[in-house]
C-alpha cells in the first residue's frame, strides 16, 4: 500500500484537531428551542462548572459559555466537559474604557465587572443569531428546576422574561433573564451591544424596553 506524505500530515492535523475540539456544541443543548447562556472568566471557571451541573440535573443536557478569554476555553477542552458548550469568539478580545484599566483608580476593581458587560451582550447576540431562545442566567446562580415549563406556559405572548432587580434600581436583572429569538428581540440586542461599549448593559436594556 501507498501512502503520500501529504495524506500523513493531513490524517496529524485531523486527529489533532479531533483530539482538541470541544466535546458538546451549542446546538446539543438546546431544550424546547431554549439555549442556557452564561459568561465566565478564568476566575469564575469553577461557578461556571457548577451552574452547568445543576442546569443538568435540572434536566437541560449542557450549557453554552460566553468565554471572557482562550484560558477558558482551553479549560473547557482540556477537562473534555460534556456540560459546557462554546459560543463563537470574539475576532479580538473585547476591553473596556482605557479608564477602567487604569492602576491609580479606585473603579480598576471593577475593570472584570465592566469587562463582563461587553462579553454578556456578546454572548445575547451570538445566541440569538443561531434562531435559539436565550435563558440568560449568570454563573453564580444555581438551577434547583427547569424553569421552562413556566415560560412556555406565557411564551406566545412575551419576548422579554426577566427577574425585576427591585424599586430601588428599577430595572430588569439581565444576569437571569429569558429572551425570544424574534427579529425585532435580535435587533434590540444589537442596539444594546453597539451602545454598551459606552455604558451598563443592564440600564441600556432597561431603557431600549422602555423607548
Amino acid at each position: 500500500m501507498v501512502v503520500c506524505a501529504d495524506m500523513i500530515v493531513f490524517a496529524l492535523l485531523t486527529t489533532a484537531a479531533t483530539r482538541n475540539a470541544p466535546k458538546v456544541l451549542p446546538s446539543d443543548c438546546v431544550a424546547n428551542g431554549t439555549l442556557v447562556g452564561s459568561v465566565a472568566s478564568l476566575s469564575y471557571y469553577t461557578a461556571l462548572v457548577e451552574l452547568a451541573a445543576t442546569a443538568v440535573a435540572a434536566g437541560f443536557r449542557c450549557i453554552a459559555a460566553q468565554a471572557m478569554d482562550e484560558m477558558v476555553e482551553q479549560r473547557i477542552i482540556s477537562d473534555g466537559s460534556t456540560t459546557v458548550a462554546m459560543l463563537p469568539a470574539p475576532a479580538s478580545r473585547l476591553q473596556p474604557e482605557a479608564r477602567w484599566c487604569d492602576p491609580g483608580m479606585t473603579m480598576r476593581v471593577k475593570y472584570g465587572w465592566r469587562r463582563s458587560h461587553l462579553y454578556r451582550v456578546l454572548m445575547w447576540r451570538n445566541v440569538l443569531s443561531l434562531g435559539y431562545d436565550l435563558l440568560a442566567v449568570d454563573c453564580d446562580w444555581r438551577f434547583v428546576s427547569s424553569p421552562l415549563p413556566s415560560i412556555l406556559s406565557i411564551w406566545p405572548k412575551t419576548d422579554v422574561i426577566a427577574y425585576w432587580d427591585g424599586v430601588k434600581q428599577k430595572m430588569l436583572n439581565v444576569g437571569l433573564m429569558w429572551l425570544r429569538s424574534t427579529p425585532d428581540v435580535l435587533a434590540t440586542v444589537k442596539r444594546v451591544q453597539n451602545r454598551t461599549w459606552a455604558g451598563w448593559e443592564q440600564a441600556v436594556f432597561t431603557e431600549e424596553l422602555n423607548w
